[in-house]
């Protein structure tokens, strides 16, 4: 049974000296593939307090990590987070938790995805779209739920429309 957890830890720099930043945190949270979040204040004394150029030294020694780093934005982070359970029958469990979900298929084979989202219907969904097709769900016990099939090495993406 194979999982992947939804887990992010926003951070504080610490005593924040531009000459020295610590990143060793934020290392150890991109070793273990997660987002590296950064927190601090925008008062006097925080990171940003000064200018935005403040953050380059940070910036810099994650920058130079091996591999590489993407800076992204922290709604493009949230739709690829997800909780992912492999079944004994191979067919993957995912409880999504915001109403856009970018879903990767990394495996070599095409899957099948059993999606679960909590839903209460406070605002009711007008429809549901994968990759900008209406795609069919249904909710029942409190969880909106589809199933979808996504090729080997691609990714769709799953957005709820509610009514505004």
């Amino acid at each position: 049974m194979g999982m992947k957890i939804p887990y992010m830890v926003g951070r504080h720099p610490g005593d924040y000296l531009p000459f020295r930043p610590n990143v060793q945190p934020f290392i150890f949270d991109l070793f273990l593939d997660k987002p590296a979040l950064f927190l601090t204040e925008a008062n006097e004394g925080g990171l940003l307090a000064g200018e935005i150029t403040a953050f380059n030294p940070m910036a810099d020694q994650i920058n130079s990590l091996s591999g590489g780093v993407d800076w992204q934005s922290l709604g493009t982070i949230l739709k690829r987070l997800y909780l992912e359970k492999t079944d004994d029958d191979g067919i993957l469990d995912v409880r999504m938790y915001i109403n856009d979900l970018i879903l990767a298929n990394e495996s070599q084979t095409g899957r099948t995805y059993h999606i679960a989202r909590q839903e209460t219907l406070n605002v009711p969904i007008v429809s549901l779209t994968v990759n900008g097709q209406a795609f069919p769900y249904y909710v029942e016990t409190g969880s909106l739920l589809l199933d979808v099939q996504v090729q080997r090495s691609a990714s769709i993406e799953i957005i709820i429309h509610y009514v505004s």
